[in-house]
């Protein structure tokens, strides 16, 4: 593929070249996703995506929400 596209909850967080996302991911589910994928020389393992990042997230879709209203 020339151009990636990653989703999130049914909604486009990233999009770009191959290169520009797999090298340089911007969000943080991009970025979750390419940090648990193994390599092929068996040194990095398969491991489950981390979502620590997904309750700061949210806390700041709430403020902005406040904000908003």
């Amino acid at each position: 593929a020339d151009h990636v596209v990653v989703m999130f909850r049914g909604q486009i967080v990233e999009s770009g070249t191959k290169q520009q996302v797999l090298e340089n991911p911007q969000h943080p589910y991009t970025k979750a996703l390419l940090d648990c994928v193994p390599d092929a020389a068996g040194q990095k393992l398969l491991k489950p995506i981390d979502y620590a990042w997904l309750a700061d997230e949210k806390l700041q879709a709430i403020a902005d929400e406040v904000v908003h209203d």
